[in-house]
């Protein structure tokens, strides 16, 4: 499955004239910091190719992350801190065929839900998921190089980092039984069960403030990217994984 760049604006427009196919997006959030409203605003963008629902799912904040969650109209679901666990509520309520997984600090570059569309407008896309290309930002300046772990992976593994978005039909996730809590490994379990073939990388950028991301210790990442990408390539379970790293 590839993606066609050539007249992309002008297809997505003329299909989104017909009947909109629905997106959900749940947001794990904690904490979210002073860029949560732009990071919200920028997925209202997607109400004019998608019936768009847009759930966060708060692990207790002590700022000003419920209130900006609200103020932009998304749904609020308030629980525990665990990412997995959060994530996986979110779902629970979240209306839409389609759904995507956000980070709660990854700003998607304008023009984002026009790739989305393309892909979900796709033959056979309920077979496949996606996600957005890594990219950081150091002020206003954007920059990649922080960003090369997270090829290198995608490029080998097709292992989506959670800073990138996760996009993947409804019908596609319940039939791989959802999103567990694995430490940390719940995108190499998906992965594992879509198929690694069917990981898509989508033709969108997934912003992420440099501060924000951890910092580089290029030996232990190294290692423990190496690590991961032992464990998917012998194919042991990432159960097995996420007892042998707790």
């Amino acid at each position: 499955m590839t993606m066609q760049k050539a007249d992309l604006n002008k297809d997505v427009l003329e299909s989104a004239r017909t009947e909109k196919p629905s997106l959900g997006i749940v947001i794990p959030a904690l904490n979210a910091g002073e860029h949560f409203p732009d990071i919200l605003k920028r997925l209202i963008e997607a109400e004019c190719l998608f019936d768009l629902d847009v759930v966060v799912v708060d692990g207790g904040s002590s700022d000003e992350t419920v209130y900006h969650a609200q103020k932009t109209r998304a749904r609020v679901l308030e629980t525990a801190p665990d990412t997995a666990a959060q994530i996986a509520a979110g779902l629970d309520i979240v209306f839409g065929d389609w759904i995507m997984v956000l980070d709660d600090r990854t700003d998607l570059r304008a023009g984002w839900s026009t790739v989305i569309r393309a892909f979900v407008d796709q033959k056979g896309a309920e077979r496949f998921a996606g996600f957005g290309r890594l990219v950081t930002k150091e002020g206003e300046k954007l920059m990649r190089d922080r960003g090369l772990l997270a090829r290198m992976r995608n490029q080998f593994s097709h292992l989506p980092l959670g800073h990138q978005g996760f996009v993947l039909h409804r019908n596609l996730l319940n039939k791989i039984g959802g999103v567990r809590a694995l430490g940390g490994l719940e995108r190499m379990e998906i992965t594992g069960k879509v198929g690694q073939r069917y990981m898509i990388p989508l033709p969108f950028h997934a912003i992420n403030e440099a501060e924000d991301l951890p910092g580089i210790n290029w030996t232990g990442r190294l290692s423990r990217v190496a690590s991961w990408m032992l464990f998917y390539l012998l194919m042991l379970p990432p159960t097995a994984v996420a007892d042998w790293t707790k």
